[in-house]
């Protein structure tokens, strides 16, 4: 006598031929909501178990932070990094370089900028010239077997 065995679903008794069907169906089929455990938030019970947890936990994360992210600069908070991020680069990165596309939170921060990245230093034996002081040193050892005065302009 041969014993056939039913892969029937327990919450709707639809009926399976493998036992990874019934299972993924179950998962979907099951009528029962994931609560939240802090208000009367309940995930949507026409999905599977994986998506219910990922519905609860992203809820929990945006209603229920367990840690605020505070603008040390100002009033604002979030418990969004990327709206954090946002809020920092907006507000607070308003000094411009005039030469390319970065921003500062102060103007000293903006003319370290200016003197290290777009600022030539040339040398006073030739016409070569080097963003970086100490390329320009290293050039001079070599030009002028030694050190020379650091003859500074801006590059347009």
């Amino acid at each position: 006598m041969e014993v056939k065995i039913t892969n029937k679903c327990k919450h709707c008794d639809k009926e399976y031929k493998r036992r990874g069907v019934r299972e993924r169906h179950e998962s979907a089929c099951n009528p029962i909501a994931m609560k939240c455990d802090k208000c009367d938030y309940s995930t949507e019970v026409k999905t599977d178990d994986a998506n219910k947890r990922k519905q609860l936990n992203r809820h929990r994360r945006v209603a229920h932070p367990s840690k605020i992210i505070k603008c040390p600069y100002c009033e604002y908070d979030t418990v969004n990094a990327g709206d954090y991020h946002k809020h920092w680069y907006e507000v607070h990165f308003t000094h411009k370089c005039p030469t390319c596309p970065e921003r500062f939170i102060s103007e000293a921060k903006l003319e370290e900028h200016h003197q290290s990245r777009h600022m030539y230093r040339y040398c006073t034996n030739c016409p070569k010239g080097y963003l970086l002081e100490r390329n320009l040193k290293n050039h001079q050892l070599k030009c002028l077997g030694g050190d020379g005065a650091i003859n500074t302009t801006i590059n347009d």
